[in-house]
């Protein structure tokens, strides 16, 4: 295996002609291939007659754009195979001390090869003394594994094999003790059990109490993986996430005395042990594979995954197995994951602080060691990070970290793959304490209410924190939205959960000098994303706020236009109006390549331009997209002069071409997209009297004649409540079957 430290992006073709194969590409200055004994010694020769420089006849040397590329050729060896983190465990141990180590194999085009490459290693482990615990072989996903026992030093054998690309100490959940609540089951209201066929969440997690009060007649079942003995919580985690999906926030419940009847019905999988680890007997891809496609088999189109590995914060660029399975997954079944964007402790990043309560989201996005926990940055999950929702604490002296609405202070922040937005959305999920004479605490009132499984303290009700808790108020909007539209696809499930989003509120951020508004805001969704998702936005249109939807297959390379009337009241003077557009899609993933989605999708606003020369303008420029980032609540481009025969895209004026926040170059790198434009002026009627919403998907490795499936949502809203948007609108866009905006097609040539 072989190393290439390169100045500039090599596609991964062009290493073909030199009969190399690549492994990885993702990363842009390195890439990773292999070749045989034959293929490596033509390799060398041809890199000689480049180093022989311009033969006789030629105007350059053979090959050099591709050799003038390369910076240095090196063997893939054992420093680059053995992970920081399991290098940090062997160092204190002898070569006779036996560990568990999971063993990542190339993964080559070929099935068959990346078969036999795991033989190859069995074989090697069984020839050290050590012993084979598990294997795992998933092609779509690119993932090839093995958990391997062995002696210390047969490790260090192992990291010589051409054949393995990582060798890594097991992955370590990161669960939190609750503290328990006086609260008893007198001081709850009736708990009406789930409604009449509601859908079925898959909760992945350490099992469930299925007899706890919060939880009585939600759980469908409750099973175990990798041999564990039965699905019952010895701990409490599970149970206290899946009263979250069940009943949502418990403050909530006590302080209405009401509750309303559960959402959904929980399927549980256990894949934690009693003490709260990944079983040793199975890889964790392996046993997320079997619990995913168990709950997709048993009906659950929503699944909540609120454990990650502690030691795995995202660095980026290229998707790790775990991710990219459930990328895979997500895809393959048409599941809607959420997932936890990870916990961190302050102490980790406190010493960057000069005032630890209110500085701290700027430490936290400095911090290189403090990204988004695996499997979170999974392109198809939606993922979810911590905001505070209490900051009043009783003790004197004690000040709460951050403040209602700030990201919390144990939360991770993105990116994710390709820079993608994650964490997506963010939910209440606590915060810790600061005071003078003892420094970070934990305060029971400033963190969230959910039931006690772990039968140790013989209450109901605990007190916790952390993302884990963000992730199922997530998912209990999901399935509120499965419930109220049934049949919908993942990819509309998703656009709609989009659709709830409040919008990013950097004002936990010091403005930067030279950086401007715009920019705090760009950082401030490494953190908090589209905003905190709410329940009311996410699943119903309201008088004032009109949702329009469609579901559509597009083809590679190809422009979808939608014809938005706007509502008379736009064009009325007072308030406010805005337009809010969200799109999901599922593109196939590439493990261990630059190029990880199959293809890239966009959507833009036009308005004023006849549809026919919309569709030429984009599909004339395909990658043009709008790098303006700045902040779309401003209106400063309504008073440019409209282009009456443009000819390219970029010749539209502000008038032509609404800016949505955040922009199109932002925004388009993900498969979770947002863009609103709020307008605090009426809208001229001169300009049009529709928007035209441009979906456009570039080809990046899909097969030729494919097609990509995706949902869009559209939101218009009106800031006086009194209005009636959404009966003025409905009855403009009668003619329309079931609300969904015509489309028309076209291909790029």
């Amino acid at each position: 295996m072989l190393v290439f430290e390169t100045n500039a992006a090599l596609p991964a073709d062009d290493f073909r002609p030199a009969n190399l194969s690549v492994l990885d590409s993702s990363s842009p200055d390195v890439v990773v291939a292999f070749a045989d004994d034959p293929a490596l010694a033509a390799f060398l020769d041809r890199l000689r007659r480049y180093q022989g420089c311009v033969q006789p006849g030629r105007r350059s040397a053979p090959y050099e754009g591709f050799f003038d590329s390369i910076d240095r050729v090196r063997r893939y060896g054992a420093e680059d195979r053995v992970t920081d983190r399991l290098r940090g465990h062997l160092e204190s141990l002898s070569d006779e001390e036996r560990v568990l180590v999971d063993v990542e194999c190339w993964f080559p085009d070929d099935q068959a090869r990346a078969s036999e490459w795991l033989n190859d290693v069995a074989q090697a482990a069984d020839a050290a003394g050590a012993v084979v615990v598990d294997r795992y072989l998933n092609a779509a996903a690119m993932v090839a594994m093995l958990r391997i026992e062995g002696q210390v030093g047969g490790v260090r054998e192992l990291a010589e094999l051409d054949v393995i690309a990582q060798i890594d100490w097991l992955p370590t959940p990161l669960i939190w003790v609750h503290e328990a609540t006086s609260i008893g089951v007198s001081d709850l209201p009736e708990l009406p059990g789930p409604v009449p066929n509601a859908p079925i969440v898959g909760l992945i997690d350490s099992g469930v109490r299925s007899a706890h009060p919060l939880l009585s007649g939600t759980v469908l079942d409750a099973v175990a993986m990798a041999g564990l003995p039965d699905g019952e919580d010895r701990e409490g985690h599970g149970t206290a996430v899946g009263s979250l999906i069940a009943r949502g926030p418990i403050e909530d419940i006590l302080g209405l005395g009401i509750a309303s009847p559960a959402l959904c019905r929980i399927l549980s999988v256990r894949v934690l042990d009693e003490k709260n680890a990944f079983p040793i007997n199975m890889l964790w891809a392996h046993e997320l594979d079997l619990a995913i496609r168990y709950c997709a088999t048993h009906g659950a189109r929503i699944i909540n995954i609120s454990i990650g590995d502690i030691d795995t914060p995202y660095r980026g660029p290229k998707s790790s197995p775990v991710a990219g399975l459930l990328d895979t997954l997500a895809k393959e079944l048409g599941l809607v994951l959420i997932v936890a964007a990870g916990n961190c402790r302050p102490i980790e990043y406190e010493h960057r602080c000069s005032s630890l309560p209110n500085d701290y989201p700027t430490a936290v996005l400095e911090s290189q060691d403090l990204g988004i926990l695996d499997p979170a940055p999974a392109a198809l999950a939606i993922t979810v990070g911590a905001i505070v929702s209490k900051d009043t604490v009783g003790r004197v002296g004690r000040l709460s970290i951050g403040r209602v609405g700030w990201p919390s202070a144990i939360s991770r922040r993105g990116p994710g793959i390709l820079d993608a937005m994650k964490p997506e959305l963010v939910a209440p999920g606590g915060t810790m304490a600061w005071e003078p004479s003892s420094g970070v605490v934990h305060d029971q009132e400033l963190e969230c209410l959910v039931a006690d499984g772990s039968g140790a303290t013989g209450g109901i009700i605990t007190s916790s924190l952390g993302t884990s808790l963000s992730a199922p108020i997530v998912t209990r909007v999901a399935a509120a939205i499965e419930g109220r539209y049934p049949g919908s696809s993942s990819n509309l499930i998703r656009a709609l959960m989009l659709q709830g989003s409040d919008g990013a509120t950097p004002s936990f951020l010091p403005l930067v000098a030279g950086e401007g508004a715009a920019g705090r805001v760009t950082r401030s969704r490494r953190l908090v994303g589209y905003g905190e998702i709410r329940m009311d936005e996410a699943v119903a249109s309201q008088p004032n706020r009109a949702v329009l939807i469609a579901e559509e297959s597009i083809p590679i390379d190809g422009v979808h236009t939608y014809l938005i009337p706007i509502p008379d009241t736009f064009f009325a003077a007072g308030g406010e109006r805005s337009i809010t557009v969200s799109l999901a899609y599922d593109p196939d993933t590439r493990s261990r390549r630059l190029d990880y989605l199959s293809s890239r999708m966009k959507f833009e606003l036009v308005r004023g331009v006849d549809i026919p020369l919309v569709e030429r303008l984009f599909l004339a420029a395909p990658n043009d997209l709008d790098p303006d980032a700045s902040s779309g609540d401003e209106d400063e481009t309504d008073n440019e002069p409209i282009v009456a025969s443009p000819s390219r895209l970029s010749d539209l004026s502000g008038r032509q071409r609404p800016k949505l926040e955040p922009s199109s170059l932002s925004r388009s790198v993900g498969a979770h997209q947002l863009g609103r434009k709020r307008f605090h002026q009426r809208l001229r009627r001169e300009d049009g009297e529709s928007f035209l919403l441009v979906v456009q998907n570039t080809n990046r490795w899909a097969p030729a004649g494919s097609s990509q499936s995706y949902a869009v949502a559209v939101a218009l809203w009106r800031s006086d409540a009194k209005i009636d948007l959404y009966t003025e609108l409905a009855v403009a866009i009668r003619q329309q079957v079931e609300q969904q905006i015509e489309v028309e097609t076209r291909v790029r040539a």
